[in-house]
């Protein structure tokens, strides 16, 4: 069973807010977004779900599923003004520029992929065509763009976490579950790894008193995880936020399930599968947001101009039945902060 509560305080205020998005696209006509007599070309691509899950008028993948359904709510409807080209890199970060240079042959007007090493390593093979992102962490730190506020390039989105501060937030929340939490392990990518965001959040756990280790994991070789975290035996599991880590929702909240480990990641989904807690934004909420992005700049707005969004509502979950499996007592204070509770 459920229980909502409050929503949680959001690590720290931010300018631009995904309900403010909302209300600005949600009081528009949709036929003011969507031309009549043009089919538009919107290429998705992923970074690991199989094609199998994204196509269809209500896709599997619950990100691609709340894209198509924004962009439909908008005006733009595949078969009849819209043509959506589904990519999955399938895990293989590789193959980046073979897809780019043959979605590019078909023209498409807007790019969307919440894949950040696409626009940090490959912006230039998209050759100038319009990008919507979902990143991780700061795109003007790395570059990316030039300011939140006016990107000035060809790339413009959302952040799905505040510069690191909720990676650290969520630090403070597994801690405060666990008040003997003394090493912890980081399971991702090495990208992740030695994103801004994990520089912040190793500065706080050493403030906190907590040994982080890296435990390398690309979305494909979970047993070889498993032998690291088995050999290194962490008081706890850190997912960070990112596309591999959402992608493998299932089979790591059952991953961490099996081994009796308490976790906490970004995507309240991965809770649903046997994590003991999340803290981040409704990844469903934002793709269909970015769905709206995608609409303006098929109407002629230019990304360059369109501000970079960042979340102001997080959502603390927690597994109660499996912190009962773990033989844990979640504090009462923390289980008060809750937005959700699974019992």
């Amino acid at each position: 069973m459920d229980r909502n509560r409050e929503p949680t305080a959001p690590p720290q205020p931010t300018r631009w807010a995904y309900l403010l998005a909302a209300v600005l696209l949600g009081t528009a006509c949709a036929s003011a977004y969507a031309q009549k007599g043009k089919v538009h070309r919107v290429a998705f691509i992923a970074a690991l779900s199989p094609i199998s899950d994204l196509k269809g008028p209500e896709p599997i993948n619950p990100s691609a599923r709340s894209f198509v359904r924004g962009l439909r709510d908008l005006g733009y409807v595949e078969g009849r003004n819209l043509v959506l080209d589904f990519r999955s890199l399938e895990g293989r970060y590789e193959r980046i520029p073979e897809i780019l240079a043959d979605i590019l042959r078909s023209k498409p007007d807007v790019i969307f992929t919440g894949t950040q090493i696409l626009v940090e390593r490959h912006l230039p093979a998209t050759q100038g065509i319009p990008v919507v992102t979902m990143a991780t962490w700061s795109l003007v730190e790395t570059g990316v763009v030039k300011s939140l506020s006016r990107p000035g390039g060809t790339v413009t989105g959302f952040i799905v976490d505040v510069d690191g501060a909720a990676e650290i937030k969520r630090l403070e929340l597994i801690r405060d579950a666990l008040p003997k939490l003394k090493r912890m392990a980081l399971l991702g990518t090495t990208v992740a790894w030695e994103s801004p965001a994990t520089r912040d959040l190793l500065l706080a756990a050493k403030r906190l008193g907590i040994a982080m280790l890296h435990v390398p994991y690309t979305g494909t070789d979970l047993q070889a995880a498993a032998g690291v975290v088995e050999r290194e035996a962490p008081d706890a599991i850190f997912l960070p936020g990112g596309a591999v880590t959402f992608g493998n929702r299932q089979r790591l909240g059952e991953f961490v399930s099996a081994r009796r480990i308490p976790c906490i990641a970004p995507f309240k989904e991965i809770v649903d599968h046997g994590c003991l807690m999340s803290y981040g934004v409704d990844i469903a909420e934002v793709s269909r947001a970015a769905a709206g992005y995608v609409a303006k700049i098929l109407a002629g707005a230019k990304p360059a101009d369109m501000p970079i969004q960042q979340p102001t509502k997080f959502e603390l979950v927690i597994n109660l039945k499996q912190a009962k499996a773990l033989g844990l007592t979640i504090p009462q204070q923390l289980l008060l902060r809750a937005d959700r509770i699974i019992e």
